[in-house]
């Protein structure tokens, strides 16, 4: 990982999604007619940035939730932590009655 200011410019950045699309879209549907479109956001509706640290570990994150990433020994661990993660998160902010943030995260190969 190189360092270029104040921002760290990861040497490998991946997109991941959890679920494939399709099965994510008709799930979404239905809970959307059931709880409003306001009201629930998926793992899915996010982008996950993936890359390796010089120690070899993986951090997985939603750059879009302040706070929402996982740092674990593997790629696919580092993933799964990743959803538990968002999934406390978003339980907060229905707790408080806030709605998550979208996401506007642009990726951009450098």
């Amino acid at each position: 990982m190189q360092l270029a200011g104040n921002l760290v410019q990861p040497e490998r950045v991946e997109h991941a999604f959890a679920r494939p699309r399709r099965f994510v879209a008709c799930q979404k549907r239905e809970l959307v007619a059931m709880l409003g479109p306001s009201e629930f956001v998926m793992f899915a509706d996010y982008k996950i940035v993936i890359y390796r640290q010089e120690d070899e570990s993986w951090v997985a994150e939603i750059p879009a939730i302040s706070g929402c990433y996982a740092l674990m020994p593997t790629r696919q661990e580092a993933l799964s932590e990743l959803e538990n993660v968002f999934e406390m998160i978003a339980e907060e902010y229905r707790e408080s009655g806030r709605p998550l943030p979208k996401d506007n995260t642009e990726i951009v190969h450098a």
